[in-house]
């Protein structure tokens, strides 16, 4: 189920409105054993949802959820991305237990500086569960640099490489959290 409506009227700025649900078969009926169309997940930017563009997948032991990212832009043509999982719960509820801010594109001409990020983020489904779900393999590819006075990258600023690591479920918090430093 994915709404185009805003919260706020007009707000450029205003996230779209979805809702997920998980329907079973139960004899010849469908029974609803977890929903989410009542409270409305944020989701996107400027009014439009994008969760349609999430996969449903397993994300651990017999248990599916809705993974995908979803970008946003802000002023100066700044981009960013979030990685998202939303799942049933013990609650019967779907909620996003994943909310990872890795990809991101900017331009500083204050400073002058740019930056970007792109991550690809995978489900270790043959690897140990914690709380129900699988780990997540995060790879992100970055490079950050400064402009000259002409706005061309310098050699010298540059800083490109790629980060690896695993985020496993925290049961205390029911959310994937990204390490400190990754943040």
């Amino acid at each position: 189920m994915v709404s185009g409506d805003t919260v706020e009227d007009g707000a450029r700025v205003a996230p779209g409105l979805g809702g997920l649900s998980i329907l079973c078969k139960l004899g010849s009926s469908w029974v609803v054993p977890a929903s989410e169309p009542y409270t409305y997940i944020r989701n996107g930017e400027a009014g439009r949802s994008q969760l349609v563009n999430f996969d449903l997948r397993e994300v651990g032991g017999d248990r599916y959820g809705w993974i995908g990212k979803f970008c946003g832009s802000g002023s100066g043509g700044q981009t960013n991305c979030s990685w998202s999982m939303y799942t049933a719960m013990t609650s019967g509820k779907i909620e996003e237990v994943a909310r990872l801010d890795l990809d991101y594109s900017y331009e500083l001409m204050s400073k002058p500086s740019y930056g970007e990020a792109e991550s690809d983020v995978s489900i270790n489904t043959v690897g140990a569960m914690t709380g129900g779900f699988y780990a997540l393999k995060v790879t992100v590819d970055y490079e950050h640099g400064i402009y000259d006075k002409n706005y061309d990258p310098i050699r010298y600023s540059l800083d490109k490489g790629t980060d690896s690591f695993v985020i496993e479920f925290n049961e205390q918090t029911q959310t994937f959290n990204l390490p400190d430093d990754k943040s």
